[in-house]
């Protein structure tokens, strides 16, 4: 799917939240070893998660050891989130993402974010980021459990189409399951390996992998030059 522009104007960032520009690797993985640990199974090193972690949670949670016929998946999602929720704002911008969106938010990009993460909760934190002014859209779920992103995204599609043109929006993921809603909302995607999954999985979707914010920058930059 190319990346060049009828209309300048029409260059547009469909932005993934956790593990794409926040960086809380880190504290998912200590909050989900911690639930592991509570119940006396194998905790998860660091790369271990990123083969590991996917969509749907419940099938997640299965593969690292939860057993849901004993406790409800929502519960164990309460209990994750309220654990998340203590320590979210240790969590920093990977470095350079700032810089970034400010730079095609003033070269005239129109950028927003699509996010599993909870819509209040998301609001708050890249509030607290002070990134929303960047952001025509900020798009999260209805609830915690991580359900409805492609849903979420077709919406976002249905509801903007008039107003950004698909053919030169880009969607910038860290997960196989970001492939599916770019793929399901008909728009190119970016994703980066330095986030919730390995580069050995998100190379298999097909599309285009950077290692680092450089790398990032650099490929929206070249789009851009073609645009």
């Amino acid at each position: 799917m190319g990346f060049g522009s009828r209309l300048r104007h029409s260059r547009y960032v469909i932005w993934d939240w956790n593990g794409t520009l926040l960086d809380d690797m880190w504290l998912t993985l200590k909050v989900t070893n911690s639930l592991l640990a509570d119940r006396g199974l194998n905790l998860l090193d660091r790369e271990t998660y990123r083969e590991v972690f996917g969509f749907p949670l419940v099938d997640y949670y299965r593969r690292i050891g939860l057993d849901l016929d004993k406790e409800s998946f929502k519960e164990l999602s309460r209990e994750w989130n309220l654990l998340y929720e203590t320590e979210r704002e240790g969590c920093s911008l990977f470095l350079g993402i700032g810089n970034l969106i400010e730079s095609l938010w003033l070269d005239g990009w129109g950028q927003c974010v699509v996010s599993a993460y909870e819509e209040k909760k998301l609001k708050e934190l890249i509030g607290f980021h002070g990134l929303c002014r960047f952001f025509s859209e900020i798009c999260g779920l209805d609830n915690d459990e991580g359900f409805g992103k492609i849903e979420l995204g077709l919406k976002f599609v249905e509801k903007f189409y008039q107003k950004i043109d698909l053919d030169t929006t880009v969607y910038v993921g860290d997960t196989v399951h970001d492939a599916e809603v770019a793929r399901a909302m008909k728009v190119e995607c970016l994703l980066v390996s330095y986030g919730h999954q390995s580069r050995r999985r998100l190379e298999a979707t097909g599309f285009n992998v950077v290692n680092n914010t450089k790398e990032l920058f650099n490929k929206l930059q070249s789009w851009q030059k073609e645009s």
